[in-house]
């Protein structure tokens, strides 16, 4: 009796606190007088679907229009240099411009500079972006997707499906789809630079797929593959609509149609 009068005096004098979270059932006995903080009773929802890694942070905002005007100037100017997108490795480029892209790209007379520094300001400020493209988790099911898909066609289709949102965020699958596009261009563009899907994937894979905290499934040739699958399923499918010319920004349907600029 004495232990149950015991018990009934511990239960007025104290809160009793059940929750419900994502490290499951807890109770608190806190001593009369102090709150502490409720767990969630749900876990937080986000959207549907594969959601992006939490540490990855987003893209400047400034990312989509700098990348476009840049694309735009470089195409513009002209893609028959034969050093195009290959720079002698530690190069650094106009220093001046690529301050001026960081502070207000907007402001930037891009006429000012030939194909050569434009691209390789463009490679630099992809290098210079705060986050992957491509999440740790999405970039797993990538690679499996491609050792097991021997045709390269094949395997940029599947990759186009895999790389769309939301299983890849949105800001990331439209400054990728730029990208394609522009590489695209390059390939249908004057002989004289000598790009191919198979070299603008070892010259971009690892740097636009590759995710920052590389697993051991890392790979720059596995990288190289995929970003040469995009490019050819990008021509491919601009073959019965305009056979022998270029693949224009806004081909295709869904993510990797319209304007790639808009």
């Amino acid at each position: 009796m004495r232990e149950l009068k015991c018990w009934l005096w511990l239960c007025q004098s104290s809160s009793l606190i059940l929750s419900w979270g994502s490290q499951g059932k807890r109770l608190e006995f806190p001593q009369a007088g102090i709150s502490k903080p409720l767990l969630p009773v749900f876990p937080s929802q986000g959207s549907p679907g594969r959601q992006s890694s939490p540490s990855t942070p987003p893209l400047p905002e400034q990312a989509l229009p700098t990348v476009a005007r840049l694309i735009e100037a470089l195409e513009k100017q002209g893609l028959d240099s034969e050093m195009l997108y290959r720079s002698t490795p530690g190069a650094l480029g106009d220093a001046e411009l690529k301050q001026a892209l960081l502070a207000d790209a907007s402001s930037v007379d891009m006429d000012l500079y030939d194909a050569q520094t434009l691209a390789e300001a463009l490679k630099w400020y992809l290098q210079e972006l705060p986050s992957p493209l491509v999440p740790p988790a999405l970039y797993s099911d990538l690679v499996h997707m491609a050792q097991e898909t021997s045709a390269l066609e094949e395997c940029g289709q599947r990759a186009r499906a895999l790389l769309a949102p939301p299983a890849l965020p949105q800001p990331q699958a439209l400054l990728l789809r730029q990208l394609v596009h522009h590489f695209c261009h390059l390939c249908q563009g004057s002989r004289r630079s000598r790009l191919s899907p198979r070299l603008l994937g070892e010259l971009f894979g690892e740097l636009l797929l590759c995710p920052a905290a590389a697993s051991t499934e890392a790979s720059p040739e596995l990288c190289a593959r995929i970003l040469e699958s995009l490019i050819v399923a990008g021509e491919a499918a601009e073959v019965p609509a305009a056979p022998g010319k270029r693949c224009p920004a806004g081909s295709g349907s869904g993510l990797w149609g319209g304007d790639s600029r808009s």
